[in-house]
């Protein structure tokens, strides 16, 4: 169910707010070819946009992982890596793939695990590759992505955001 300005009144306003975050939409070969929103991107057959997974180690080896919020719409409650989300059609994120995916990266790292971007500003992310997949939630919700994977390397202290994570 949705009202007129695109909002979806069933889910938590905050999530439901950022579905209208322009993602990358994008060709087979990951070139950018428009914006689109996240919720028409996450619909239907899916649309092929860009997204990022960042998998962070510590120094004795741990990958950090996480457990989405209940309240996300796509996904809730599932347990994921350390940080996942879009490149948006926003200054900074839609550079060549490798530079916007990291600036997205630092991006989402603070917003839901309180890394602040003095912190990420530093750290050496490696990006290890790519790759495109397709996953269904539901009758309505559906990934098609070409995900880019950093991997850092960092001994961190995290305040998650609750809105985003629940463990």
């Amino acid at each position: 169910m949705t009202t007129e300005d695109g909002g979806l009144t069933e889910y938590d306003s905050t999530q439901a707010e950022m579905m209208l975050e322009q993602c990358l939409q994008l060709d087979e070969n990951d070139e950018v070819i428009g914006g689109v929103s996240k919720k028409t991107c996450h619909r239907g057959q899916g649309i092929r946009h860009r997204a990022f997974s960042v998998l962070i180690f510590d120094s004795q080896d741990r990958l950090l992982v996480q457990q989405r919020s209940a309240d996300k719409i796509t996904f809730p409650s599932v347990w994921a890596n350390s940080c996942c989300s879009h490149p948006l059609a926003i200054e900074g994120e839609t550079e060549d793939s490798e530079t916007g995916v990291i600036e997205a990266a630092r991006r989402k790292l603070e917003q839901e695990l309180g890394i602040p971007r003095s912190k990420t500003d530093t750290w050496d992310f490696n990006h290890i590759g790519r790759f495109e997949y397709r996953c269904r939630w539901d009758d309505e919700w559906v990934e098609h992505e070409i995900d880019h994977v950093l991997i850092v390397r960092e001994d961190i202290e995290v305040k998650p955001n609750e809105n985003e994570i629940q463990a």
